[in-house]
């Protein structure tokens, strides 16, 4: 039988316009597949029945009717394999296996330890995947390829990063994570910035389905992801965290950027700890001062760890111990 990845690849592109709005729009009747393509009725059937005859489509259900024979819903069908998206942030790696309309199948997540320079995350990673995979009783053969956020400037044509900061590990320059992912996987990869993903989700399957949507985590930097008419807005330099450097105080804190006064250097969870830590009378600490190498890290690296819950954490005496502690479940 052949794999859902040459399955993919013989569709037209009739075929896949169909598989694609029943995946983001789905379960509909054909008749509402129709109205949307202005395909005829002959089309219709000929193009959904070999879609469903390749198991990527099935039927779920019948739809309400007025009178007479019901209509049938069609949905994304079992034979269309999984998706892997990984997230790449500075304190933890998170790995998800979700069916192609992005429903989460399962996930799980690792700290970053000091020891994590690209070699060993990518080597986790991988091990995770295959983990996840075995856990299911999958094979690498149902997936398409892997999709993977990350921090930092990127050259996405290329996949590789090629600046960050905030890593616990140093070695996190000039990284081609595509190749080095590809290779121990034997999957395809796609890199972008994560909140590029993250928003491109949210558009997809989340909050934001036919919207335009901007995306802003806060976190141990400021992430923004903007998406418009359905496309990703990108920054010149493919850069996430443009917005997190926007000058917002001209007399305030040094930030690594080589600036002062950044969004990052306020709205931040360095940051806060930073203000809250200083009190009124003392003098602020430099951004860079508060870093995932000053967290308590977590004590197991196993891969398939998954992260402790802030509930774990010891309960907060002030605000500066809130932000701690915050700080602290961002690194586990």
């Amino acid at each position: 039988m052949p794999s859902f990845p040459d399955i993919i690849r013989k569709l037209d592109d009739n075929e896949r316009m169909l598989l694609s709005l029943l995946r983001t729009r789905g379960p509909v009747t054909r008749q509402q597949l129709q109205e949307w393509t202005g395909f005829s009725s002959s089309s219709m059937h000929r193009l959904s029945g070999r879609l469903e005859d390749a198991g990527l489509i099935a039927a779920v259900g019948e739809a309400d009717s007025g009178g007479g024979r019901k209509p049938m819903r069609y949905g994304i069908g079992h034979r269309t394999g999984l998706l892997v998206g990984v997230e790449l942030s500075r304190t933890e790696v998170r790995v998800l296996v979700c069916r192609p309309n992005l429903e989460p199948v399962d996930a799980v997540r690792f700290a970053l330890e000091n020891h994590h320079g690209p070699e060993e995350t990518m080597d986790a990673i991988a091990d995770t995947l295959k983990a996840l995979l075995q856990r299911h009783r999958l094979s690498a053969e149902e997936v398409p390829g892997i999709g993977l956020g990350t921090v930092g400037m990127i050259d996405r044509e290329r996949g590789v990063i090629l600046r960050t900061t905030g890593f616990a590990h140093d070695g996190w320059q000039m990284v081609p994570v595509r190749d080095m992912l590809a290779e121990r996987t034997g999957l395809p990869v796609q890199v972008d910035n994560g909140a590029n993903m993250a928003v491109l989700a949210e558009g997809l399957a989340g909050s934001g389905q036919g919207a335009d949507v901007v995306y802003i985590h806060l976190g141990m930097g400021v992430r923004t992801g903007i998406l418009s008419q359905g496309l990703i807005l990108r920054s010149s330099q493919e850069r996430e965290d443009v917005f997190g450097h926007m000058v917002v105080d001209l007399a305030g804190a040094p930030c690594h950027c080589g600036n002062r006064g950044c969004l990052e250097t306020i709205a931040t969870l360095p940051a806060l700890h930073r203000i809250l830590s200083a009190g009124p009378t003392e003098t602020a600490v430099p951004f860079d001062a508060v870093s995932p190498q000053n967290a308590v890290p977590s004590q197991n690296t196993s891969p398939l760890h998954n992260a402790a819950s802030p509930q774990n954490v010891p309960p907060p005496q002030n605000a500066a111990a809130i932000t701690e502690r915050i700080l602290r479940a961002e690194q586990m």
